[in-house]
């Protein structure tokens, strides 16, 4: 049996935060009576309260796979009270789901009653070789990072303790060897309890860990919008704040045009939106999950195209790890090919740039450190495609914005990427000339690439690895070509003509421009090259943009517009400020960006652009690498998803990816530790300073539902 035994004082559900001191005990193991795997455990938690509330009952339960086990006790004086709730639990259970809550009427009374809850997690782990992954970094100055005694990151002084002990025989024994370890506050990685059991030479044992648990006890004064509105400036407004049960959803539906979707089953927290004015015509908002229980990090997530609206199903990934998450809307609410909004709009060009991205950081540390009343222990980013570029812009604008940032696909070139994504869609215009391929035959062309391209890296898988290896020969699809049909399933000269365009680097009166599309990306052609008219992320940047005309028409399109956006960068949005990213390296932050090898909407080979300017002006390679990892992801399209037909592995909890698989996603499904998951990864090494050499990315055989049974794994290397 598992048993708890929570002692409270002095309780209260109006407080914003409480911080439990050490308990004088740890858990005791208790050897089982018979052979097997279910082992019994007793464990105890203290926990005290600054109090102004009370009530007549106490109720403390657990919950594992729908199973409820719970206790109730009296509280007669109103400050102290014990509830002790006896749990069965096996090897087969991973995780306990734990409330308390202080009731006006016995739990057995058909009213409900009571106050809101709280919850902690309790995680039953089986580890190999020691509790391996569970060392903290240790922070608390004049420590000796080898000490059993590690700080919790609040800065108060208190300090997890680990100690660990050998049952044999009914005998408690010393151990030879030691193990430190943090159980850190509200994290399902650190959760404020931890137990760890498991065979070494057919003797058990039990990894004792005594915690001091940090909540928030019915943060209903904390969470409302005078708490947050008094923590603010005088040019930001706090427009809503409100408590979000656990289990529930929370969104603005419809009303965020690009977001229409809520994350569903959350966990508790407190929901924000701020508005911030940045000018007299213009302004931003951003809107915050803080949840109860808190890792101590911070997390920013990104946005999508020219999107205005605050990510809410991103931020719904964010919280489940445990994070005090934050989106901004960039300045706007539209969907992220809509770009009118910037039609002689200067000020909201540059919210769009990075004002409101760097905004929504500031402030949303601001709110955080109030709502808990501790200082942030780390910050994150996390953000592909326009996000991707959010984060390397702040970063090159505040270094001291992020500890990590995770970066996927990042359309960090604006002032190239806009015109090219012009220039890219008049190759294949009008639909009705000679030269334009239908977009019928991009599955074809497809097909001929994995045809002849598959193989290059030695391995016959259906998936483009090594393009850069694949002399391609576009004239085999020629319609009198040996091995092809003389119908529709084949190109035209002209059309081959096109073909080898689309490949083919972009040069700009001379100069290079902007890479071509990769081969292995034909799948995603429609969007940029299957319409009457080039995709309106180059056109709108050019007529409300760069021009101020929306009279402007892309057949009006010459290179020398490419090169007066590289110099007047409209919302100074590109994030090409290569030598500012030397503070970002000399902080000890640490990036992982990534780029899908099947991309059709930003050509892979613009992300080896930046990360070879960023050598260039840091030192070389060898230096990047030491705090900066890219890689190329084959069969992985633009952030997310993978060719039809394909099927790579392509998932590893990166930006956006969660929403692909549903609703309430937590990292990675059935493989949720740093070797399947990029956040973690990011997190051991900038926490832990385990470098991250390579990540291991999951596809199922329905590519976007975990259910339907994992189809194939692949690790990817830098």
């Amino acid at each position: 049996m598992l048993r708890f035994r929570l002692l409270t004082a002095a309780a209260s559900m109006l407080l914003s935060s409480i911080t439990g001191a050490l308990a004088d005990d740890t858990i005791q193991f208790l050897y089982p009576a018979e052979s097997g795997l279910t082992y019994y455990y007793l464990d105890r938690i203290d926990v005290s309260y600054d109090s102004n509330y009370s009530a007549p009952y106490l109720y403390t339960w657990c919950v594992y796979d729908d199973d409820v086990q719970g206790a109730q006790s009296d509280r007669p004086d109103a400050y102290n009270a014990t509830t002790e709730i006896t749990l069965q639990f096996t090897s087969d259970v991973e995780d306990l789901e734990c409330w308390f809550n202080l009731r006006e009427v016995d739990v057995d009374s058909s009213d409900e009653g009571g106050t809101n809850s709280e919850h902690w997690t309790y995680i039953n782990a089986t580890r190999e070789g020691g509790n391996t992954g569970t060392a903290h970094r240790n922070k608390y100055p004049g420590l000796d990072p080898n000490s059993p005694f590690i700080d919790n990151g609040n800065g108060d002084g208190l300090y997890s303790t680990v100690e660990q002990r050998q049952i044999k025989d009914g005998a408690e024994k010393p151990m030879q060897h030691d193990y430190t370890a943090m159980a850190s506050i509200g994290s399902p990685e650190f959760p404020p309890r931890q137990l760890f059991a498991e065979r070494e030479n057919n003797m058990k044992i039990a990894y004792l860990v005594t915690a001091t648990f940090a909540a928030l006890a019915g943060a209903n004064i904390a969470c409302s919008v005078e708490f947050f509105q008094a923590a603010l400036p005088s040019h930001a407004t706090v427009l809503s704040a409100v408590l979000v049960s656990n289990g529930s959803s929370y969104g603005e539906g419809t009303a965020d045009v690009p977001y229409p979707t809520n994350p569903t089953h959350l966990p508790e927290n407190c929901a924000v939106i701020v508005n911030v004015t940045t000018s007299p015509s213009s302004s931003f908002r951003f809107g915050m999950f803080l949840p109860w229980l808190w890792n101590g990090r911070f997390l920013q997530v990104g946005n999508g195209g020219y999107a205005g609206g605050i990510n809410w199903m991103d931020m719904g990934a964010g919280i489940r790890y445990r994070f005090a998450v934050a989106s901004t809307d960039t300045g706007h609410n539209s969907t992220n090919s809509d770009l009118t909004w910037a039609l002689d709009e200067p000020e909201k060009r540059l919210d769009f740039g990075f004002r409101a991205i760097h905004g929504s950081v500031v402030l949303g540390k601001t709110l955080t450190e109030a709502f808990y009343g501790q200082n942030i222990s780390y910050s994150y980013y996390s953000g592909g495609s326009t996000g991707g570029r959010q984060g390397l812009r702040e970063a090159q604008y505040d270094p001291e914005s992020f500890d990590g940032l995770l970066l996927a696909a990042p359309a960090w070139w604006t002032s190239h990427l806009q015109p090219w994504t012009t220039k890219l869609g008049s190759y294949n215009l009008p639909i009705d000339a000679t030269w334009n391929i239908p977009t019928s035959l991009f599955d074809t062309i497809g097909a001929e690439v994995i045809k002849q391209c598959d193989s290059s890296d030695g391995a016959v898988d259906g998936i483009v690895s090594s393009p850069e290896l694949c002399n391609f020969d576009a004239d085999a699809l020629l319609c009198d070509s040996p091995g092809t049909n003389a119908t529709s399933a084949c190109l035209t000269e002209s059309q081959v003509a096109t073909l080898n365009k689309i490949y083919g680097d972009y040069y700009a009166e001379g100069k290079f421009a902007f890479p071509g599309l990769e081969l292995g990306s034909e799948g995603q052609w429609t969007t940029l090259l299957g319409s009457p008219a080039p995709n309106p992320l180059g056109d709108e940047y050019l007529q409300n943009f760069l021009l101020n005309d929306v009279n402007w028409t892309w057949p009006q399109y010459t290179d020398s517009l490419l090169w007066k956006a590289d110099v007047e960068d409209p919302g100074s949005c590109t994030a090409d400020h290569f030598e500012a990213m030397r503070a970002v390296m000399e902080r000890g932050s640490k990036i992982i960006m990534f780029h899908g090898m099947s991309d059709g909407f930003i050509a892979t080979q613009s992300s080896n652009v930046f990360y070879r300017l960023v050598a260039e002006a840091l030192g070389g390679y060898d230096k990047l690498k030491s705090w900066f990892r890219f890689f190329l992801v084959p069969g992985l399209q633009h952030v997310v998803g993978t060719p039809q037909g394909v099927n790579a592995p392509w998932y590893f909890a990166g930006p956006n990816s969660q929403a692909v698989l549903g609703t309430d996603v937590y990292s990675t499904p059935g493989f949720e530790d740093a070797q399947h998951d990029a956040l973690m990864a990011l997190i051991n090494w900038v926490e832990r300073n385990v470098t991250v050499d390579s990540i291991i990315a999951t596809t199922w055989n329905n590519f976007s539902d975990p259910t339907s049974g994992v189809y194939r794994q692949r690790p990817i290397f830098l």
